[in-house]
């Protein structure tokens, strides 16, 4: 019997199959984007208007709120080339950016879990967060990438390379924050001394990013804290983590605080013995589930996990397994219309497994 690294497809699905399966998911997210004007590019508009304000006080003040830029301020730098061009010039470009970030991260994932590159670049494009985040002018797929590079160098035992694509990771903090937190549960002085480094870079780029605000973090929170009800209120269908959940349902802050730290404390030990592949995927998991801001676009970091189901889960799970996840993912392209997304249960419940099967093992052992 073949190793599933060496098998085209590692599911029971002949080619031809999984061909048409692959181009039709990545064409059902893709082709989102002829709506793109109907819509004024989405999300765009809050990126091209960081790209205008940048180096400026107005970064951290922006009128409307909506405009807000609730990145790292010094991430709209990277933004700033783009600052001349047409509203449709700038989303056509971010769009052309993110979708090589997704192909990069899907070359990066097949030396990580040997899979074959077509696999992986199907296994990549056609779960349709990925597309998604590109159509409505995010950078999830950047994140992703920058995910499965600190990954590799964690297999490789390569302190440099684990940390520099987390520390620019920091652009998003949400991203990047349980990833850390993992490297400090396994001791890792090396990696967080880099990406300390990182840091102090993110905090000088953000004091010219902000017009010489050498206090920008107090602004920056403010602002996080004034942009959170509204965008809340607006985003609310797309929530697909625990927190977020119970926020909509309104529970009381309390419950959401106690129930998101008894996750985290109930996952330290599985994380800490996990394999590198299997506590990389969960950090993403466990940051999906306790971030009071998780939309449907970020479960573009549900791909590592996905990719362990594919190594770990046998047949005749495995199969159905992978392809009833990937048949749940386009409803985040209708979520706003039926009130919720399905997506949640994917977030929670993969996360769910996992947790128990490490629980399994650890009692078995």
């Amino acid at each position: 019997m073949k190793s599933l690294a060496t098998q085209p497809v590692p599911l029971r699905l002949s080619a031809g199959r999984f061909a048409l399966y692959s181009i039709g998911l990545a064409a059902i997210g893709i082709l989102q984007i002829v709506h793109s004007h109907q819509f004024a590019f989405w999300d765009w508009p809050t990126f091209a208007g960081a790209a205008v304000r940048v180096g400026t006080p107005g970064l951290l003040d922006p009128k409307p709120l909506a405009d807000a830029f609730t990145y790292l301020p010094g991430a709209a730098w990277l933004l700033a080339p783009l600052r001349g061009l047409s509203p449709a010039a700038g989303f056509a470009t971010n769009a052309v950016a993110m979708l090589a970030a997704a192909l990069a991260a899907a070359a990066t994932a097949r030396r990580i879990y040997g899979f074959s590159l077509e696999f992986c670049a199907a296994a990549v494009l056609a779960w349709v967060p990925t597309t998604y985040a590109v159509v409505i002018g995010q950078n999830a797929p950047l994140g992703l990438l920058l995910v499965l590079l600190s990954l590799l160098g964690f297999t490789r035992g390569a302190p440099l390379l684990t940390a520099l694509p987390l520390a620019l990771l920091l652009y998003k903090p949400t991203y990047a924050l349980p990833l850390l937190g993992l490297l400090a549960l396994r001791g890792r002085r090396r990696e967080l001394g880099i990406v300390a480094v990182g840091a102090g870079v993110w905090y000088l780029v953000s004091v010219f990013a902000t017009g010489g605000d050498w206090g920008w973090p107090r602004a920056w929170l403010a602002l996080e804290r004034a942009f959170f009800a509204p965008d809340f209120a607006h985003n609310a269908s797309k929530a697909i983590g625990l927190t977020t959940t119970l926020i909509r349902w309104h529970a009381p802050g309390a419950l959401v605080i106690a129930l998101a730290l008894l996750v985290v404390a109930a996952s330290l030990p599985s994380l800490r013995r996990a394999p590198a592949r299997e506590a990389y995927a969960a950090a993403c998991l466990l940051g999906l589930i306790v971030s009071p801001h998780a939309w449907s676009y970020d479960a573009v970091l549900m791909l590592p996990m996905l990719f362990v189901a594919v190594t770990e889960l046998r047949e005749p799970v495995r199969t159905p397994a992978v392809c009833a996840a990937y048949a749940v993912a386009p409803s985040v392209i209708v979520a706003h219309q039926i009130g919720f997304t399905p997506l949640a249960l994917l977030v929670i419940g993969g996360y769910a497994w996992w947790l128990s099967a490490r629980w399994k093992r650890a009692v078995a052992t």
